[in-house]
């Protein structure tokens, strides 16, 4: 967790590390796809070892979701990822079993609340 601005330099926030992601071979051979639960997942055709998802266009809230496949047989499947709200400065780790995927916003706004209740009047 860390209250830091999106663009530092030493901060790889979710934006970016979906830029990265998707820069090779390019956007454009990447396919999206958007969900019922506010995601939109994306992939590149070929073999995964992960379904990935983000939320495109918007400005409040930058996330990046990286789950275990539901075709993997794992004894514990998740999904994790990074997630920034702009408006706090927050940036988070966020890991939560996989069956969870169409909660991740209640998931994420009790991390917020969690740290809002920490947070000290200055």
């Amino acid at each position: 967790m860390r209250d830091v601005d999106a663009d530092d330099p030493d901060y790889l926030s979710p934006n970016k590390r979906f830029k990265n992601t998707t820069s090779h071979p390019g956007i454009d051979s990447y396919s999206f796809a958007e969900e019922p639960f506010g995601l939109v997942r994306f992939w590149h055709e070929g073999p995964t070892a992960f379904t990935e998802y983000t939320v495109l266009g918007a400005s409040e809230r930058q996330v990046l979701i990286r789950c275990c496949p539901s075709e993997n047989r794992l004894p514990f499947p998740s999904c994790q990822g990074k997630i920034y709200v702009t408006e706090e400065r927050l940036g988070f780790y966020i890991q939560f079993p996989r069956e969870r995927l169409p909660q991740w916003r209640e998931i994420q706004l009790a991390i917020r609340e969690l740290v809002q209740s920490w947070r000290m009047d200055q």
